[in-house]
C-alpha cells in the first residue's frame, strides 16, 4: 500500500489565525481493536483518523473534541450512549468513524455496513447479532441527524458480506489554496454524508501495520481534494475514497475487490476539481486480513 504519509498531511494543514466562532468538531472515534484478527489494524486505522482531524482543527482553527472507544469500549450500549450524549451546536461538525468487523441482513435493510459492535467476538449466534450489531444507517446516522450539527459525516470501515439472516423487525496536496479548500470542507459545507467501506456483500481490507485501505484512501482523497486548485466539496472526497479504494483492491488483487458506498446531501451544487495526472508509486507488499465474522449455533441451555 502506498501509505499515506501524515507528515505530508501536517505539511498541508498549515495552521490558520482566524475567529470561527468556537465552532467545534465531535469526532466520535470507534474500533475493535481488541479482537485477533484485525485489532491491529483497526488501532493503526484510529491513528490515522486522529492524526487526520487533529491537523484539520490546527488548520482551521476548529476545537476538535475527541471521544474514542476502543478496546473494551468497543460496545453497541457505549457506542449508543455517546451518540445520545453529543450535543452539537447548530454551528458544529459531528464526525463519526468506526473500524471493525460488519455484516449485512439477506434482506438487506440498508446498503450501509451493521457494524459488529463487541470487543472481541469474532462469530456470533444469530441471537448475538441482534444484540451486539449497529446499523451505520439506522443506529449512527439517523440518530446523529437529529442533533441539528451544520455537518454530519458518519463513516465505517467494515466489511459487509451478508449473513443469512433476516434483519429485526426495528430495522425493516500543498499549495496556498489550503486554507481555503479546508475551510470549504469544514466551515462552509452544510449537510451530511453516510459511507461505508464496502458494498452489500463486499469485505474490507486492513493492513496490521498500516490500517485499512478504506481509511487510507479517504485521507489520500483529502489530500488531493485540498491540494486543487477547484473548489472543495465532499461529493468530490467520496468519488475520489471510492475510485482509489476500488483501484488500489484490484492492483493487490485482494479476493472480491473493494467498492466503498456512500450517499451524500449538501445543499451547494458541487464544482468539479480538476484531478492531477499522477504516476503509480511503487508500493510495498502487505499481509491484508478481511475475515468474515461467523454465524454459529446457539447454545442448549437444557
Amino acid at each position: 500500500m502506498r501509505r499515506i504519509k501524515i507528515i505530508a498531511l501536517s505539511a498541508l494543514f498549515v495552521f490558520a489565525a482566524m475567529n470561527v466562532n468556537a465552532q467545534k468538531i465531535h469526532a466520535i472515534l470507534c474500533g475493535a481493536t481488541n479482537v485477533s484478527d484485525i485489532g491491529k489494524g483497526c488501532e493503526a486505522s484510529l491513528t490515522l483518523m486522529e492524526n487526520a482531524l487533529t491537523y484539520v482543527g490546527a488548520q482551521t482553527g476548529m476545537e476538535v473534541e475527541f471521544t474514542f472507544l476502543k478496546g473494551n469500549d468497543f460496545e453497541k450500549s457505549k457506542i449508543a450512549s455517546t451518540i445520545q450524549k453529543t450535543r452539537p451546536g447548530s454551528n458544529d461538525v459531528v464526525f463519526f468513524y468506526s473500524t471493525s468487523h460488519g455484516f449485512n441482513y439477506n434482506n438487506n435493510p440498508s446498503k450501509f455496513t451493521f457494524i459488529g459492535a463487541h470487543p472481541n467476538k469474532i462469530e456470533m449466534t444469530r441471537s448475538e447479532f441482534t444484540e451486539f450489531g449497529m446499523s451505520l444507517e439506522h443506529d449512527v446516522y439517523r440518530p446523529l441527524m437529529t442533533k441539528d450539527a451544520r455537518l454530519v459525516i458518519t463513516m465505517s470501515e467494515a466489511c459487509n458480506t451478508v449473513v443469512d439472516i433476516p434483519a429485526p423487525s426495528r430495522y425493516n496536496a500543498m499549495n496556498i489554496n489550503i486554507q481555503k479548500r479546508l475551510k470549504e470542507l469544514f466551515l462552509e459545507a452544510k449537510g451530511s454524508a453516510i459511507s461505508t467501506s464496502s458494498r452489500v456483500d463486499q469485505r474490507s481490507w486492513t493492513d496490521p501495520k498500516d490500517g485499512g485501505i478504506y481509511t487510507n484512501m479517504f485521507i489520500e482523497a483529502m489530500n488531493d481534494v485540498i491540494s486543487s486548485k477547484g473548489k472543495a466539496n465532499w461529493d468530490n472526497v467520496f468519488k475520489k475514497t471510492e475510485s482509489m479504494t476500488m483501484a488500489y483492491a484490484e492492483k493487490e488483487n485482494l479476493r472480491g475487490g473493494q467498492r466503498p458506498d456512500t450517499d451524500t446531501y449538501f445543499h451547494d451544487t458541487p464544482i468539479k476539481v480538476k484531478e492531477d495526472d499522477k504516476e503509480e508509486e511503487d508500493r510495498e507488499g502487505h499481509d491484508y486480513v478481511a475475515p468474515k465474522i461467523k454465524v454459529i449455533k446457539e447454545e442448549d441451555n437444557n
